[in-house]
């Protein structure tokens, strides 16, 4: 997450004559890690480079066959493969896969996280690492505007109206901590992105003054 932050920011700099209206973040999924059923961090990430998972590959046969693992699941011999490093964690912190909570979006952390980056950038040198310290907050869509919230709480709301906006009503109850809502209106997805948006469009509007 460093060198990412290191790298918008040089960036930031080569690209100071230019109006940047987004920045979009493409990756393959696998880097790993676990969470627990509110998203917290429960282990460091597991990054595709790291040599940790080489030696579970080199022995991996002691639990299957290489050939029988790629007849099953079709995927190539790769140091960065998921299997290989639930395998390391089971070997290593068997407690961490216990309190593990699969259904979790990951996006939903990433940009949860990735909203730190930003806050960085426009008000706040004090970025740390966000995978290792920062909490989801609690918060109410009843500001006036989106810097009366706090940084985690701005967080949370960028996190959770993207959850919304892209999987529905299910997804948002598990994971979201905003329950100020009516349940039952007719269209409580409807209702509730215009809450964010109101909350979001208005920050956006100053921010461009």
């Amino acid at each position: 997450m460093q060198r990412f932050a290191d790298c918008c920011r040089t960036l930031t700099t080569e690209l100071a004559n230019c109006r940047i209206r987004g920045v979009t973040v493409t990756t393959f999924g696998v880097d790993g890690a676990l969470v627990d059923e509110r998203g917290k961090l429960l282990y460091p990430i597991i990054s595709w480079k790291c040599p940790r998972t080489a030696e579970v590959m080199k022995n991996i046969d002691r639990l299957l066959s290489p050939q029988r693992l790629q007849d099953i699941s079709g995927v190539g011999a790769f140091g960065f493969n998921t299997l290989y490093k639930l395998v390391w964690l089971k070997e290593n912190h068997p407690q961490l896969l216990e309190q593990a909570h699969d259904s979790v979006k990951y996006p939903h952390l990433f940009i949860f996280a990735m909203s730190f980056v930003w806050q960085y950038f426009r008000y706040d040198s004090s970025f740390c690492d966000p995978y290792a310290s920062s909490i989801w907050c609690n918060y109410k869509l009843d500001e006036p505007s989106f810097i009366f919230y706090t940084m985690e709480q701005q967080a949370s709301i960028i996190a959770d109206y993207w959850l919304l906006n892209k999987y529905g009503m299910t997804e948002y109850e598990e994971l979201s901590t905003y329950r100020e809502y009516d349940r039952f209106q007719i269209n409580p997805k409807m209702g509730l992105l215009m809450e964010y948006e109101s909350v979001l469009n208005a920050h956006i509007r100053h921010s461009k003054l």
